[in-house]
């Protein structure tokens, strides 16, 4: 009460009688209504505690009470009457609670349904349900603004229980109030009676395991502040629900939850290990004697480090750092349960964090000795978590690698030797996981990657088959053959899987005699039979004519049984084809093609049908039939040349298909002109140059899965990929070379029109061309070297002069290396074929102008030096190149510089081995090249120049252009074909063919380079085993003779902010103390400052100093008021403005209870207008601690795919809307 009311209700009693004052106190207390203001209530306080009366005293704390809940707080202006209206409210609060419905629940906790009467100010309120929520509401902030050391034990206790109620409404106003309301008593209250405590728990469980997002949010904020503020009860510690709860937070919480279940994990473990008795909830059992209480609270306080490294800071470059963590946590020296190793592990893995890091830590498991003293829980970690990772797809797609000759898959085989490695270490186990194993592909038996089913298979057989004491179990061998039938499983993945299961049941059946398991005996009888069936396979059988192993075993269904009626079909006609028909049959023939692919559309291509149709459609017999008959009647020739077609398309997409295509063009072809002609060659060639198929990557892992059938037993080496999908698509592609590089021996004009298409796309592209272009291919400009091999020699010099033109173009355009690299080549050629053109090289090379296309003056000195080294090159043409390049070595761009620096040892070696002495015994020349062979790069050339130089004699041939070096100059496109391709074609060929244009040329030498490349990424044991050692030696020294680093979530002082401007009034503060770089402090400096923020709050004002700060805030700093406050001291901070001054708290993080700004319409989200806005660190946002305190919490919707925003472009967007909504509110006011 101020002293002026009080002199004010002093000097109206005085002139008043005494007999009438009292009616006088009533007349005012009565009056006051809900216009009444504060002046009037504090008036009649002033009136009563002069004069004392109870109704009247009664009327007025009616009045404040009444105001309360209608949300005026009144009682400032009668303080003396506080501690009164607080009790009422809280008996207001308890009976609005009993008159509601406590039988409904949702998700097992208590719901408050408010459709019923509620009791408001001691009289029944029939109003609805929204006047009851803001009644109640109201009543309860009020609650946790006026709570005081001064409220008696039993209102408090009517509080609490109350509370406890109402947290769990459906309400989510009351439920957020009761929260706050209980946060304010806890912090009261030194200390509170087990019973209480009990009953606070049993909220919190209820809470924290409900379905609803909300709820959980409500258990878990309530139980971090219940651990910040008082010590539990030991029996509250000592129940397994208790730890449970904070692993489920930590497993399958947002950030938030994690961050709160982080702080409740560290308060707890401190609260833990000060009981002797509740030790063992913390420790390992394997350290439960040996570590100290100190010893394990630090390890606890490393393992939440590790966790917010992982799972919440995500920062690819930390989580590797953190790398010797795990292995510490994973050690017997490691005092941490197993349990949170594996909740650590299975959050690491959750689908939302990013697949770079869920692969390092994927990695690290199947890597590192993993501890298993937990069972139960690592094998539900195994089973839920790690299975479900291992085995997605795309692990095992994108680590596909040719290892010496053999497609392997990386990942496959890591998975493979991990789960036997598993099994041989932990034989205790070995039945558990290979049943989780086993179970886990059954529940998944069709919509499992077949792949991963067949390393899974591999690891279980590894490790079975490496140890008598692994012996597998009889049901796990039937589940093995289950899984082996399921349906959607590909032909060598199925093969694999069904020998795999057969060899393990003989295995077993031998050495368990007296068997009576018909799945076993069966599957042990069907291991003999295919062992009898592979001796009896020739090296010329396939898939498609002996069967598969599934197929020897397993009924055929109706599909398969039309498919081999197919293949029949077709063997039939090919048999009569080979008899030999006559020419009036073409008709007949002509209609049994079609009527066969029909069979094949209607079948939808099978596999075996597709491979065996090129012997028919481009049989000899039918082709020359054809060819006889495509004058009168070409009905035949247009069926041959579109099913040709068509076949061509079907294999861009089925590889294997290329091969048997190719091979019968190519046998067809060369035997005759007119065959070429009815088949139309060159449009064949043509597609296949600009449509070269690739190999897909399904086709690829059952190459992979073949390699391990081949490997199970010496007895399966016949079912390689071969014998299911026939010769390689590389064998198709040597054919295609072969028919190009005889054609000029067949028809010249074909090669001549081959050349000139192919060129004519090239010159006519659109400019600048796409370093990687879809239609442009390698195969196209080998086709075109080829045929401009053939062609050149016969052409006369006009022609090859404009030739010549259209390379030189193509040349100065093409970015490409390995592009750019065969067209140099056939440059090269036509020089040497045209020697009289060699002028025009020097016309090329003698421009001024170094700017305009510095690789393409570099591509012509390559050319020059390799015309110089061939036969038809003399003296002067060197000496004149020679001469061109001194000024090129000197040019001011650097490709040119370096280019005619490396050419000119090369150019001076020939011309001493030539005894040139124009140029050997200039001295300009010798002293060039004497100064370019003492750069020390020229010692040590990189790896370029050592791949790309040509030899226009000696690497003139067929095995250079498919499979030279020089392919190594990118990994745009991969070698199609290799020397072994053509030796395999050449000898299964007649020997009437026509002369090849390039010889075939000698093998390369193998490199090692793959396998070293390959290899270098997997680890030697040794080296593991030492790093793990390292690592793990290294955490413990670090924990026994370091303190421990600070984190975001730690606890340590709470006092108030003792420099803060408390006489500043302003709606809008915000807080960056959390955030580190002066960069970022700067911007967040200069949003606050544009869009009015009252104050910035940091750790240290004196970083508006730093340089990195001013270069972003320019001048803002002088603006604003930036003020000093603590990371630790937020918490106090803020909880004072909201509960002294009114402040919102608004957090910008990324939770479940987050709420999207800047929505249109009906999804405007409100910011208060008395804001305080908290900006979350560069690395882990916001800790627990501080979004405990936090009413609100917004994120920005995102269109993109990047995780995150700068903080002070967040801050910025949600300051813009903050102002936004204040102007839209002026406007509304003012309309």
């Amino acid at each position: 009460m101020t002293g002026l009311r009080g002199k004010t209700a002093s000097l109206l009693l005085d002139r008043i009688p005494g007999d009438q004052r009292l009616e006088v106190v009533r007349d005012v207390t009565s009056s006051l209504g809900p216009k009444s203001s504060n002046a009037d209530v504090g008036f009649a306080a002033a009136l009563l505690k002069l004069q004392p009366e109870t109704r009247s005293r009664s009327l007025l704390l009616d009045h404040l009470q009444s105001q309360v809940e209608n949300g005026c707080d009144s009682v400032a202006d009668a303080p003396e009457l506080e501690q009164e209206v607080l009790v009422r409210v809280i008996q207001s609060i308890a009976q609005s609670w009993s008159s509601g419905d406590k039988g409904s629940t949702e998700s097992g906790v208590p719901v408050l349904d408010l459709g019923r009467r509620v009791r408001t100010n001691g009289i029944a309120n029939d109003s609805g349900p929204s006047a009851a929520v803001d009644t109640i509401t109201n009543c309860l902030r009020f609650a946790s603004r006026r709570l005081s050391a001064e409220l008696a034990e039993v209102p408090a206790q009517q509080l609490f229980s109350s509370c406890l109620k109402l947290v769990a409404s459906a309400e989510k106003s009351i439920a957020s109030s009761a929260q706050e309301a209980l946060h304010a008593l806890l912090a009261l209250r030194s200390q509170v009676s087990t019973e209480e405590q009990q009953m606070l728990w049993d909220r919190i469980e209820n809470l924290s395991s409900s379905n609803d997002a909300s709820h959980k949010t409500v258990g878990y904020s309530l139980w971090l502040r219940w651990t910040m503020e008082q010590s539990l009860d030991k029996s509250i510690l000592a129940q397994q629900t208790y730890w449970s709860l904070i692993v489920e937070a930590l497993r399958n919480g947002d950030s938030e939850k994690r961050k709160c279940g982080l702080q409740i994990l560290r308060s707890s473990v401190d609260m833990a290990i000060r009981e002797p008795s509740l030790v063992s909830m913390v420790a390992a059992q394997s350290n439960l004697n040996s570590s100290s209480t100190e010893s394990i609270r630090k390890q606890y306080a490393r393992f939440c480090n590790t966790f917010e490294t992982i799972v919440l800071g995500r920062y690819l470059n930390q989580v590797q750092l953190s790398e010797a963590d795990l292995d510490f946590l994973s050690s017997p020296q490691s005092a941490v349960k197993p349990v949170w190793l594996y909740t650590l592990l299975s959050s690491a893995l959750d689908q939302r964090l990013q697949e770079s890091n869920r692969k390092f830590i994927g990695t690290w498991i199947m890597t590192a000795n993993i501890r298993v003293d937990d069972a139960g829980s690592f094998i539900a970690f195994f089973r839920n978590d790690f299975i479900p990772w291992v085995t997605a797809g795309y692990l095992f797609t994108s680590s596909l690698r040719r290892e010496e000759g053999q497609l392997r898959c990386q990942h496959g085989d890591q998975l493979a030797t991990y789960i036997a490695q598993l099994l041989q270490s932990y034989s205790e186990l070995a039945g558990d996981i290979a049943d989780a194993i086993l179970d886990s592909m059954l529940a998944r038996k069709n919509n499992n990657f077949a792949y991963s089913m067949v390393y899974q298979v591999e690891g279980l057989a590894q490790a079975w088959e490496s140890v008598n004491a692994l012996e597998p179990q009889a049901g796990q061998l039937e589940k093995l053959a289950k899984i082996s039938t399921g349906s959607a499983i590909p032909d060598v993945a199925r093969d694999f899987a069904l020998a795999r299961c057969w060899k393990l049941c003989y295995a077993y059946k031998q050495r368990n005699a007296a068997l009576t398991n018909n799945t076993i005996e069966t599957s042990a009888s069907r291991w003999e039979r295919l062992q009898d069936m592979a001796k009896r396979l020739d090296a010329d059988l396939s898939a498609q004519t002996n069967g598969t192993i599934a197929s020897s075993a397993l009924d055929p269904s109706k599909r398969e049984i039309n498919e081999q009626a197919a293949l029949r079909k077709c063997a039939d006609l090919i048999e009569t084809l080979d008899r030999g028909v006559d020419q009036d049959e073409a008709d007949r023939h002509n209609e049994r093609v079609n009527d066969l692919w029909s069979d094949m559309e209607y079948l939808e291509y099978p596999k075996a049908l597709l491979i065996a149709l090129p012997k028919l459609v481009l049989h000899p017999e039918l082709v020359a039939m054809a060819s006889v008959t495509a004058s009168s009647d070409d009905a035949l020739a247009q069926t041959l040349v579109v099913k040709t077609q068509a076949l061509l398309e079907q294999a861009d997409r089925r590889s294997y298909l290329l091969a048997p295509i190719v091979s019968a063009i190519r046998d067809v072809a060369l035997s005759s002109p007119e065959a070429a002609s009815t088949l139309k060659l060159e449009d064949l060639i043509v597609y296949i140059a600009e449509h070269p198929p690739t190999t897909t990557i399904d086709s690829q892992l059952e190459e992979t899965a073949s390699v391990l059938l081949q490997s199970m037993d010496t007895s399966l080496v016949r079912f390689s990929y071969e014998y299911y999908f026939g010769e390689r698509a590389s064998h198709g592609f040597a054919a295609l070379i072969d028919i190009t590089n005889r054609l000029g021996n067949l028809d010249i004009a074909l090669a001549e029109n081959l050349l000139k298409r192919i060129l004519k796309k090239w010159v006519k592209q659109r400019l600048p061309p796409p370093t990687v272009s879809q239609w442009k291919t390698s195969l196209q400009l080998q086709i075109m070297l080829l045929c401009a091999e053939q062609y050149l020699p016969r052409a006369n010099e006009t022609e090859a002069r404009k030739l010549l033109k259209d390379f030189y173009h193509i040349l100065s355009v093409e970015p490409l290396p390995t592009l750019r690299y065969i067209i140099e080549w056939t440059i090269a050629k036509a020089y040497i074929h045209h020697p009289s053109l060699g002028q025009t090289i020097f016309d090329e090379l003698s421009t001024k102008d170094h700017h305009s296309n510095p690789k393409f003056l570099a591509s012509l000195m390559k050319i020059g030096v390799t015309i110089a080294k061939t036969s038809t090159s003399d003296e002067a043409f060197a000496m004149r190149l020679a001469t061109v390049f001194v000024p090129l070595a000197a040019s001011s761009k650097v490709v040119i510089r370096h280019e005619a620096q490396w050419q000119v040892p090369i150019l001076l070696d020939h011309a001493c081995e030539k005894q040139w002495r124009s140029i050997i015994e200039s001295t300009a020349f010798i002293a060039l090249d004497d100064f370019i062979r003492s750069l020390e790069r020229y010692s040590d050339p990189p790896v370029d120049r050592q791949i790309d130089q040509l030899d226009p004699i000696s690497d003139h041939n067929l095995t250079h252009l498919v499979s030279g070096p020089w392919w190594n100059l990118d990994q745009v496109e991969q070698r199609k074909c290799q020397h072994s391709d053509f030796v395999r074609l050449l000898a299964s060929s007649s020997p009437a063919l026509p002369a090849p244009c390039l010889l075939l040329g000698s093998p390369l030498p193998s490199s090692t380079t793959s396998s070293a490349t390959a290899n270098s990424t997997q680890e030697p044991a040794d080296a593991a085993v030492n790093r793990v050692r390292r690592n793990v030696n290294t955490i413990s020294s670090t924990l026994t003779s370091t303190p421990l680093p600070s984190s975001a979530l730690q606890t340590k002082g709470t006092s108030y902010l003792a420099t803060r401007d408390a006489t500043r009034a302003t709606s809008l503060l915000v807080i960056a103390s959390l955030v580190d770089n002066p960069h970022n402090l700067g911007g967040l400096s200069r949003v606050s400052e544009i869009f009015g923020a009252g104050a910035l709050y940091v750790t240290n004002p004196t970083v508006a100093s730093s340089k990195d700060f001013v270069a972003v805030s320019v001048s803002s700093h002088f603006h604003l008021p930036i003020l000093a406050l603590p990371p630790d001291d937020i918490p106090s901070f803020v909880a004072e403005k909201r509960k002294e001054e009114g402040y919102t708290i608004v957090g910008i993080e990324q939770t479940d209870r987050s709420v999207l700004i800047g929505g249109d319409g009906k999804e405007v989200v409100a910011l208060p207008e008395k804001c305080i806005l908290v900006v979350g660190s560069e690395r882990e946002g916001i800790p627990a601690k501080v979004l405990s305190e936090c009413g609100m919490l917004v994120e920005i919707e995102q269109v993109g795919v990047t995780r995150s925003l700068n903080v002070q472009t967040a801050a910025g967007i949600v300051l813009a809307e903050y102002v936004r909504q204040r102007r839209v509110e002026k406007r509304e006011r003012a309309t």
